[in-house]
């Protein structure tokens, strides 16, 4: 990280920038071209690992591009807030981000129904049941985290 100022390891703070991000952009390679799309997500932590969840249509680009090459890159931001000054090139502008790499990996079963009470909590900051018919009307997949990165300007 070039900026390593603004590098952020303590985990309890990386949490804490992942519950306010709401959107996390996911890119992917579609052939040999990049192909980048927001999706809602929900997240588990556990033994140092990250593990974000997403659902999606059950079919489309995304999940054809995800199923030929699993590898992804993702980013979420958040705690926007534009910095003013007098002179234009000294306004500046203050965030928190996450990126990282990992794998999508489909899910089904208890482990999708999982997922998606981890999106619903996530989103909602509530607990659901999620009914059968849900379950099987979407698909569902998780990027398991290889690498994560942290910063913030405030």
């Amino acid at each position: 990280m070039r900026r390593s100022d603004r590098e952020i390891t303590d985990i309890s703070e990386i949490l804490s920038i992942v519950d306010r991000c709401k959107v996390i952009r996911l890119a992917m390679i579609d052939g040999n071209r990049p192909y980048l799309v927001p999706l809602n997500f929900g997240y588990s932590y556990s033994e140092g690992t990250f593990t974000f969840y997403c659902h999606s249509a059950p079919e489309g680009r995304k999940l054809e591009v995800l199923q030929n090459n699993p590898v992804v890159f993702f980013e979420m931001d958040t705690d926007h807030a534009l910095v003013s000054h007098e002179l234009a090139c000294s306004h500046s502008y203050r965030y928190s981000s996450i990126m990282g790499d990992g794998t999508a990996r489909f899910l089904d079963g208890d482990e999708k129904v999982h997922a998606l009470e981890a999106i619903m909590l996530h989103q909602t900051g509530r607990s659901f049941s999620i009914p059968s018919e849900r379950v099987s009307g979407v698909s569902v997949f998780a990027v398991e985290v290889s690498s994560l990165s942290a910063k913030s300007k405030k």
